[in-house]
């Protein structure tokens, strides 16, 4: 929360054929790297789950990509990628990693 958690609506464009606008809460990606001390022109960002799936960003995608603790003003429940999970507006749901277990900068 140090990092300067928020809120943020994004829509969540499920694959299954729904879409949904949310208010989530979490840390914006693009802080937490900074306050990681990555490197500033990072070439692409792949955060992944525990079950192994994964999603590639690019930098220009970092300021709006969040990862969330927080869902329409409570916790993340476990179903929907508790305790963190990426928000990755302008991408398909598939993209939107739940239960983020490692993210790696290159």
């Amino acid at each position: 929360r140090a990092l300067g958690e928020r809120e943020q609506l994004a829509v969540l464009d499920c694959t299954s054929g729904w879409a949904l606008e949310t208010s989530w809460r979490g840390i914006p990606l693009a802080a937490l790297l900074r306050h990681a001390g990555t490197t500033s022109n990072p070439r692409s960002v792949v955060v992944r789950s525990a079950t192994g799936w994964s999603s590639s960003l690019d930098p220009a995608e970092l300021d709006d990509a969040l990862l969330a603790t927080g869902v329409v003003g409570g916790p993340l429940r476990v179903a929907n990628g508790a305790p963190c999970r990426l928000v990755a507006p302008n991408r398909r749901g598939l993209d939107w990693v739940k239960w983020v277990t490692e993210i790696e900068v290159s």
